[in-house]
């Protein structure tokens, strides 16, 4: 899913293109509320 270039970008970079994946995954999934929750953390 993730390219090689995208491991070239900072830890804080990575964590959150990792994240914004599992929010997608989360809607996806048809957990909205769930997705915006975790979202919010970030």
């Amino acid at each position: 899913m993730l390219g090689r270039e995208d491991f070239s970008l900072p830890p804080a970079c990575r964590v959150r293109v990792v994240g914004e994946v599992l929010v997608m995954k989360l809607r996806r999934l048809g957990r909205a509320t769930q997705a915006e929750r975790y979202r919010a953390c970030l």
